[in-house]
């Protein structure tokens, strides 16, 4: 897909990673998903829904840029 952004399925089952978690992250991402949930009923049929983690508040794809200059300003 030129220009674009496109999810697929990892090219094998050895692609496929586990990533360690603390549990201090785990508690973050769970609240996170409670705030995405209420996101999307509050939306209702606005909501698009592609199963991510990370993404718009309505469901949308956020561009690589975009996740990448968040990154760089939590560092900071």
């Amino acid at each position: 897909m030129k220009g674009g952004i496109e999810i697929t399925k990892p090219k094998s089952e050895r692609s496929i990673r586990k990533v360690p978690m603390t549990d201090n992250a785990l508690e973050i991402l769970r609240k996170y998903r409670v705030k995405k949930i209420e996101a999307k009923l509050s939306q209702g049929g606005e909501y698009i829904d592609k199963d991510l983690v990370v993404s718009k508040m309505n469901g949308e794809l956020l561009s690589p840029s975009t996740v990448f200059n968040m990154f760089k300003r939590l560092l900071k």
